[in-house]
């Protein structure tokens, strides 16, 4: 790609059967389609107290993520540092996602599936994702 070639700037990506022009500047989708794993992206994230952050995805999707269940529950040391409140809350965005100064930051998917996990239109979604079992949305393993 030369500088001027594109305006504005972007590549193609192709995953499988899917084929998009993303744009270099945002990481948006200009042209094509991925399937939503394949671009799913942090547009905004800020706290929101109680160790819950407000996110706004590159899917026009807001929602708010409760992650004290997950800080608290995991028993990594990576982790611990983040049970103070004032650590927590302590984060950036980088590589469309939520990083924090210890280095720790959490899939994309991850923070999505926190936000919407009890929207019944993205159950399917979850389980491709690895989120849910089968059994608890109501199929047999």
């Amino acid at each position: 790609m030369y500088f001027n070639e594109h305006n504005p700037p972007y590549f193609h990506a192709e995953y499988n059967e899917f084929r998009a022009s993303i744009s270099i500047n945002n990481l948006g989708l200009i042209e094509g389609k991925l399937p939503s794993k394949v671009m799913l992206a942090i547009n905004e994230a800020k706290y929101a107290g109680n160790y819950s952050i407000s996110l706004v995805f590159n899917n026009g999707r807001e929602g708010l993520a409760n992650l004290k269940e997950t800080i608290f529950n995991d028993k990594r040391p990576i982790f611990s540092e983040l049970k103070d409140e004032s650590n927590f809350k302590d984060f950036k965005m980088e590589h469309s996602t939520v990083v924090w100064p210890n280095d720790l930051d959490l899939d994309v998917e991850y923070l999505f599936y926190v936000a919407f996990k009890d929207d019944p239109d993205l159950q399917d979604q979850f389980k491709q994702w690895g989120y849910l079992a089968l059994s608890r949305i109501g199929l047999q393993t």
